[in-house]
């Protein structure tokens, strides 16, 4: 079965994903690679989420996969995201930046309507940040975080402890403080 993943905003579906498979979820041989199983077959799938994922990741949980061609590749299936409740968590962390550009450009995000992209890849101290946007004549920095760990209304960051997540937030209350 193909699908899109998309996301239902103001009546409108913005679609990230075309012709996704859905497949089983069976195990996790490392943090890379998954096993599941599609049409009565075994395939092994490119897992870009170094995350836990231990709440999402269960036997028999639908995923979502794309089939990606290359000679350099040992798996010919990507996971994009996984199902919770009957939605898709995306899993895909290369492409989150992508989906939060088009989230900005598209003015979805909630208190980043008037906010205008500027450049991506912004190196400020030690770090580098996503986004540089404009906002009422003002730079506001931002980082996207890719939130797996969920609850019935919130969305959790991070599933584990990360030193460069930590240092990021340190270093953004710093900027904040300076103005």
């Amino acid at each position: 079965m193909l699908i899109s993943i998309y996301m239902k905003n103001h009546g409108e579906k913005i679609r990230f994903f075309e012709d996704t498979i859905q497949a089983h979820f069976l195990s996790r041989p490392n943090r890379f690679l998954i096993r599941c199983e599609w049409n009565g077959r075994i395939l092994s799938a490119f897992l870009p989420n170094p995350g836990r994922l231990q709440e999402l990741l269960l036997p028999g949980s639908m995923i979502h996969l794309v089939r990606e061609e290359s000679p350099d590749r040992k798996t010919h299936y990507t996971v994009v995201a996984v199902n919770r409740d009957d939605h898709p968590i995306m899993l895909h962390t290369h492409r989150n930046n992508e989906v939060a550009r088009t989230l900005l450009e598209k003015r979805r995000i909630p208190g980043l309507e008037k906010a205008r992209v500027v450049r991506s890849e912004i190196r400020v101290g030690r770090s580098r940040f996503d986004f540089l946007l404009e906002e009422g004549g003002k730079d506001v920095l931002l980082e996207v975080k890719s939130c797996t760990l969920v609850g019935a209304r919130a969305a959790m960051f991070p599933d584990a402890v990360t030193e460069r997540g930590a240092r990021h937030l340190r270093e953004l209350a710093i900027l904040s403080e300076e103005g």
